[in-house]
């Protein structure tokens, strides 16, 4: 489980990826764990399949080792990965260095973040 990621405005904290919202003096010590929930087994399964029939029907393009790590990096920094297991919490996919594509959604060049950072 990963911490709010707070911003400060009109006499609250929202988190940047959650959205919770907690009312407390501007230079709070605030702290919460975010409410990101992962999509469920139907819908990664669903996310997977489109991406893959996706890959393919364009000609399964892959991406280099090096764009693959630069995109990595952002993942990385992103409220949303998951480096525990590797995975976007947006989308569930898997998002690692691997250059097997069917298990590495950033080496498929037809994919991009579901939130639109790559």
């Amino acid at each position: 489980m990963r911490e709010c990621d707070f911003e400060y405005s009109d006499g609250r904290y929202k988190c940047k990826v959650c959205g919770r919202e907690i009312k407390a003096p501007k230079d709070s010590i605030v702290t919460a764990y975010c409410q990101v929930q992962e999509p469920s087994l139907p819908e990664k399964i669903v996310h997977y399949t489109a991406a893959v029939v996706q890959h393919y029907t364009t000609g399964a393009k892959v991406r280099e080792d090096s764009e693959v790590e630069s995109i990595l990096e952002i993942c990385q920094s992103c409220p949303y990965y998951n480096a525990d297991n590797q995975t976007c919490r947006k989308c569930g996919c898997h998002c690692n260095s691997n250059r097997n594509p069917l298990t590495n959604k950033i080496r498929m060049e037809s994919q991009h973040c579901p939130v639109g950072q790559w």
